[in-house]
């Protein structure tokens, strides 16, 4: 819709712009080419033949430097005869002898002045090149001027009304073939169906585009509990619990194929609606290039999983807790010059497995695919991965080469997250999320006083969540 509204503003304005041109006028002459032969029928059909044959040749003539010098001359003009020449036109109808000369300018006399010199000039000229060698013989051509030109009376430039009118279905056509042939080449990721044929694999969540997100990222926890984005990581934590219930997934390295799809912004809030669960949670920042996970939850960077790697600190020393201990970060630390080495080491896949021991899920943020190999080198050590694809962002050719990159590793994609989905037109996050409860329960007065007395919004049974996230005991 952008696209065709753009295109028809474009055309508009060049209508608009053309019209703001001089008015010109355009006066006409119409010239007669007559083959001059015996009164014979056989004849007669010859000379026809033949002022068909001159006329192609006439109307190229009429607009020669040759004949603009000569009504230049004639008429006693400053312009140019190249200037004059571009104002001349000659056409000429298919199996026709009449040769249509029209002359454009901004003086309507001038015009009609100039037309009529052009029909004198022009009829001198073909008498001159088809005087026969005889003296006395008549030429095989004539050039005759059937009606003078007439001075015009309103200008034969186009008008604002007709200039927007036909900019607007130019512009209207245009705009739509462009939309359609872009659309034709768009490999982008718009859809869901798209999504699931390339990676083959379950969507466990979409995240609807939301303009304050850069201002307040965490959404689960800073905007409303009912909203439609928090509504939407609850459903991908939701999600997430029942994917191989007979094989529980605990490490989980959250990727994408590309910079800036909303991985990590996602994988703090998925984070917090899994705290919400009480179930321990540990949220390990692996992107050794450019992390920011403790940026986003304002915790300190400095030191982190490369310090564990390198042997320097033990796990309990660096871990932190996050407001007032709902889930456990442990930050990248000091950015290392081989990421994907310490990422893809022995040391790193025996961390995995005493975190293992310790949490009931632990979530690693990794760099894209596509750039580098840091997401591919620590998969092997996880029980799976989530793919982020934001909405138009990868196409189908880069998203089914991250899949190639997890499958040669033997990593399978446990399932997709697809980010920053607008919010209006076709595909809105309205189609792919249709009900959410809009305001919370109003509670009987003995049912408020029970959940204020409660621990926590979620009950446990038998060691586990309700929800079923394990429990912590």
């Amino acid at each position: 819709m952008i696209l065709v509204l753009t295109t028809v503003l474009v055309t508009l304005g060049a209508g608009v712009a053309w019209t703001l041109r001089p008015v010109e006028y355009t006066a006409r002459i119409s010239l007669y080419v007559s083959a001059q032969s015996a009164d014979t029928a056989n004849a007669a059909y010859q000379g026809s033949l033949l002022s068909q044959q001159r006329v192609s040749s006439y109307v190229e003539l009429v607009n020669s430097m040759r004949v603009s010098r000569a009504v230049v001359r004639q008429l006693g003009l400053t312009e140019s005869p190249a200037a004059l020449a571009g104002r001349i036109t000659a056409s000429n109808a298919a199996d026709s002898v009449l040769i249509d000369v029209a002359v454009t300018g901004g003086s309507p006399e001038g015009v009609a002045t100039v037309a009529n010199s052009v029909g004198r000039v022009f009829t001198d000229l073909v008498a001159e090149l088809e005087r026969p060698a005889t003296p006395d013989a008549l030429a095989p051509v004539l050039v005759r001027v059937v009606e003078p030109a007439e001075v015009p009376t309103a200008p034969s430039s186009t008008g604002l009304p007709a200039s927007l009118l036909l900019g607007l279905l130019v512009g209207l056509a245009a705009g739509v073939g462009l939309a359609l042939l872009r659309n034709a080449t768009d490999s982008s990721i718009k859809s869901l169906e798209l999504l699931h044929a390339v990676t083959r694999a379950p969507n466990l969540g979409t995240i609807a585009y939301q303009a304050n997100t850069p201002k307040r990222p965490l959404t689960v926890h800073d905007d409303d509990p009912q909203s439609p984005r928090a509504e939407a990581f609850r459903q991908l934590r939701t999600n997430l619990q029942f994917i191989d219930l007979d094989n529980p997934h605990k490490v989980i390295v959250v990727t994408s194929s590309l910079p800036e799809e909303g991985k990590t912004t996602s994988l703090c809030n998925l984070a917090i609606a899994m705290a919400a669960t009480r179930a321990r949670v540990l949220l390990v920042d692996a992107d050794l290039r450019r992390p920011k996970v403790a940026e986003l939850l304002g915790l300190d960077g400095t030191v982190g999983l490369t310090d564990i790697l390198s042997g320097r600190l033990r796990p309990d020393q660096v871990i932190q807790p996050w407001s007032g201990g709902k889930f456990d970060v442990l930050a990248s630390g000091s950015l290392p010059p081989n990421p994907s080495e310490l990422l893809g080491s022995r040391q790193m896949t025996e961390l995995l497995a005493e975190l293992r021991t310790q949490y009931d899920v632990v979530l690693l943020d990794t760099p894209p695919l596509l750039p580098v190999t840091d997401a591919a080198a620590v998969a092997p050590s996880a029980d799976g991965v989530i793919l982020v694809c934001r909405y138009k962002r990868a196409n189908r050719e880069q998203v089914g080469r991250a899949v190639q990159a997890l499958a040669a590793v033997s990593v399978p994609v446990l399932g997709t997250l697809f980010t920053m989905v607008p919010t209006r037109g076709p595909r809105a996050y309205a189609g792919y999320n249709s009900y959410y409860r809009a305001e919370p329960p109003v509670l009987a007065h003995h049912e408020a006083t029970d959940a204020a007395r409660a621990p926590s919004d979620v009950t446990r049974h038998g060691g586990r969540h309700s929800d079923g996230w394990p429990g912590t005991g």
